[in-house]
């Protein structure tokens, strides 16, 4: 509609090229994320398996995720074992998926606050937790956190419903089991126990 008005000259290019482009980038998003679930939901589809080493993961997920946390000051903390730890599977989806929560995180928590991401050995898993100091959800809002488009639109105006699920995808892919833990104006916590290799 904004594209039509422009060409009929109802407005000039400065009052809607901003907001066209963004909801330009907003449909690409869209879409790339239902192709990426589409895959992730095939059954036939396989992630790949390599072995690789967690420090190194936490590493990579730490350096792509500084932008995000620049954007309202926040502080990413972390706290890993110091003994090397391995694991098998797909490294740029598993860190396409703590990214995601890491996002998640920045969008729900205030300026200025700490995000604690840890990784350790618990018996013989593997505990990756990301903590944020955001607003918390109730226990209905954790019961619904994993369901197709839903989302809640006055914390979340420009989210699409749909990149938890392809997180909780991705978890599945792995036998990762994700549990989460939430107390209201206090925060969240997500713990992804995994297999070491």
């Amino acid at each position: 509609g904004l594209t039509e008005g422009l060409q009929d000259g109802v407005y000039t290019q400065n009052d809607v090229i901003p907001q066209i482009l963004k909801e330009s980038k907003d449909m690409q998003r869209l879409i790339n994320d239902l192709l990426e679930l589409s895959k992730l939901e095939d059954p036939d589809f396989k992630v790949e398996q390599a072995r690789f080493e967690y420090h190194e993961l936490i590493s990579d997920v730490v350096r792509s995720a500084q932008e995000l946390v620049k954007i309202k000051n926040q502080k990413l903390l972390i706290t890993q074992d110091e003994a090397l730890i391995f694991g098998q599977g797909d490294v740029q989806r598993l860190k396409q998926m703590f990214l995601a929560i890491i996002h998640n995180a920045t969008k729900f928590s205030p300026e200025n606050s700490i995000i604690t991401l840890s990784m350790g050995k618990r018996k013989d898993k593997v505990v990756v937790a990301i903590k944020d100091e955001g607003k918390g959800m109730s226990a209905d809002q954790i019961k619904e956190l994993f369901v197709r488009y839903k989302k809640e639109t006055e914390n979340n105006p420009d989210g699409n419903g749909i990149g938890l699920l392809i997180v909780e995808k991705i978890a599945q892919k792995h036998g990762i089991k994700i549990e989460v833990e939430s107390k209201l104006n206090e925060g969240t916590s997500f713990r992804f126990i995994m297999t070491e290799a």
